[in-house]
């Protein structure tokens, strides 16, 4: 087949890195640094840096506790169930919002700031295992993060389940000489029978 006298002719293309994605620079000398560089990381004189890209966050499946009422306080936004509305519109009297976060108000304790699972897990393991390893038990567990200005609905049960599980409370605690279950009366056959 003859040629076609008008085609254009053929131009080659700077090649790219794909690592560094400059133009016009080698990329045998690219590809000689990433051995390289991988023999390092076999050595261990270097680590792999691993690159992961959240494609969405995921979101906790319940939501937080106190959503509601702040929806409440800042916009009115009472929940379609009347009994559930009066329970919120009741609750809702004892917070206030200061600066965007939920304060508990109380007869004779100062506001107690309101917080989520994760920073009363964190705050609860602080007070219990913290500095100064206090490892009291629940009731004074409780006592002391409502004197530090902490709250959440759950505070007496979170606490009293960590105090059960804490492995140094179990260790080091008292031993509990009461039996699991009830003492059984063993019937004799015999009267006097030794």
């Amino acid at each position: 087949m003859p040629k076609r006298a008008n085609t254009p002719p053929r131009v080659d293309k700077p090649k790219t890195c794909r690592y560094h994605r400059n133009r016009g620079h080698s990329t045998n000398e690219c590809s000689a640094l990433k051995d390289k560089l991988e023999e390092l990381i076999k050595q261990g004189y270097l680590r792999r840096v691993r690159n992961i890209e959240a494609d969405h966050i995921g979101l906790a499946d319940s939501p937080d506790w106190r959503t509601k009422i702040k929806l409440f306080i800042t916009h009115g936004v009472t929940p379609d169930n009347p009994t559930e509305a009066k329970r919120l519109r009741t609750q809702a009297r004892r917070y206030v919002i200061i600066t965007n976060q939920l304060y508990r108000r109380g007869f004779s304790t100062p506001l107690l700031k309101c917080l989520d699972t994760t920073e009363a897990d964190y705050l609860m393991r602080e007070v219990h295992e913290g500095i100064c390893e206090m490892h009291s038990g629940a009731r004074m567990t409780v006592s002391r993060l409502l004197h530090a200005g902490y709250y959440w609905p759950t505070m007496n049960t979170d606490c009293s389940t960590f105090v059960r599980k804490c492995q140094s409370c179990q260790k080091y605690g008292n031993l509990i000489h009461q039996l699991a279950e009830q003492l059984h009366c063993i019937p004799l056959a015999w009267p006097f029978a030794t």
